[in-house]
């Protein structure tokens, strides 16, 4: 997913360089600094994060189920 957005100047600045520190100087440091901030943020407010694999499309997994036999009969004993 991908979400744009601005930001103070300066708030930008104090992220950056506290997400390098943190993550290293790196690719990957600003997203596993986003993600942390977000879900802190989420659990501060009592959100539940979403698992991504288990809600992401919920007729992914009946179409799995779908192709095997054993899936499909603990969902129909369910």
């Amino acid at each position: 997913m991908t979400l744009f957005f601005h930001l103070k100047a300066q708030t930008e600045q104090m992220f950056r360089e506290t997400a390098m520190k943190k993550y290293g100087y790196s690719k990957g440091a600003l997203k596993s600094a986003l993600e942390e901030a977000i879900e802190d943020w989420l659990r501060k407010h009592d959100a539940h994060p979403v698992e991504e694999k288990e809600n992401a499309n919920p007729n992914e997994k009946n179409k799995k189920n779908e192709n095997n036999p054993e899936k499909q009969q603990n969902t129909k004993e369910k």
